[in-house]
């Protein structure tokens, strides 16, 4: 079943009739009922009860339309995260540091160096405990 069959028969349920959802979706109430009957006839259930005015939703319109808005909604969900992506409003950075040896990372101040005592350079080398430091 199509997106859009889902949201002509989610109308329908909200309007609680055919000429009412034809009028507000801007198509023939007949194309509306064709969808209606071939909707129907692939789940293999009624969904909508025409007997009675304004028309109601049987048990499995009930299922079907709770079930069609979370696929609707989810459907907006990825058409609004695929215009981002392509847009470039959303994505990935990654960021990579170039792997040293352990001994690069440690500091090469000598004893005579203008460096105070005890002092150590803030670029720590990595550890099994913390990592690398960057995550």
């Amino acid at each position: 079943m199509e997106i859009r069959h889902m949201q002509y028969l989610v109308t329908i349920a909200e309007y609680r009739s055919i000429t009412r959802a034809a009028e507000a979706l801007y198509i023939s109430q007949p194309s509306l009922s064709h969808c209606v009957a071939k909707a129907e006839k692939e789940l293999g259930a009624r969904l909508f009860d025409r007997s009675t005015s304004p028309m109601t939703l049987t048990y499995a319109g009930e299922t079907f339309v709770n079930l069609a808005r979370q696929i609707l909604s989810l459907d907006q969900t990825m058409q609004q995260e695929f215009r981002d992506i392509s847009q470039n409003m959303k994505g990935r950075l990654r960021i990579t540091m170039r792997s040293h040896s352990p001994t690069s990372w440690r500091s090469t101040a000598s004893p005579r160096s203008s460096a105070p005592a005890g002092w150590r350079s803030p670029i720590r080398p990595p550890d099994a405990a913390s990592g690398p430091g960057l995550s």
